[in-house]
């Protein structure tokens, strides 16, 4: 499998990265802002997920992805906030008599999407006590509820003793509140 580079974007008066080259950045990003890119599985051309870092603060950003390999939890480390795809719930997915065999295969496929059971798994890998905040989105209207993936995420988080962890589902057609980590 062809490894590609990690990028890695920075503010404007930083010339150049720890890791390599920087790639001029939007004018309205702080200098103290950088945006790590990394590889991510899912049926599009370069696929990438995203930790943003201020600071101390780190915020990982993981949709359209239909598997989590080591390289997306080695960077999804030491978040003090995590936006993560939780599209599906496998028995909802199975049920679902609108969406074809091959929709269903290619949802659940390594290249599709992330189930729930794959965002508890992930979590139960990353979560620490610097953990302030999960965000869960790209939720199928179909094959998942809020209520359903937020249930799973507070008990997870629970069992794990994260309880100071807060959860929110991002809404598929408003803007969510501003959060603070």
């Amino acid at each position: 499998m062809r490894r590609r580079p990690r990028r890695r974007w920075c503010g404007r008066r930083a010339s150049k990265a720890a890791n390599g080259k920087c790639l001029k950045p939007a004018a309205h990003l702080p200098s103290a802002v950088t945006i790590d890119s990394f590889t991510i599985q899912h049926d599009a051309v370069d696929p990438v997920g995203f930790v943003i870092h201020h600071s101390s603060k780190r915020l990982g950003i993981l949709s359209d992805t239909g598997f989590v390999t080591r390289n997306v939890t080695d960077n999804l480390r030491d978040l003090n906030g995590l936006f993560v795809e939780a599209n599906y719930d496998d028995a909802l997915l199975e049920a679902d008599t609108k969406r074809p065999w091959p929709t269903k295969q290619r949802i659940s496929s390594r290249h599709g999407h992330l189930s729930n059971t794959q965002v508890m798994d992930l979590v139960r890998e990353i979560a620490h006590p610097a953990l302030a905040r999960v965000v869960l989105g790209h939720l199928s209207a179909d094959c998942n509820g809020p209520q359903l993936a937020l249930g799973l995420l507070r008990e997870c988080l629970t069992s794990l003793g994260h309880v100071q962890t807060q959860i929110h589902c991002a809404s598929p057609s408003e803007p969510s509140e501003w959060f603070a980590l």
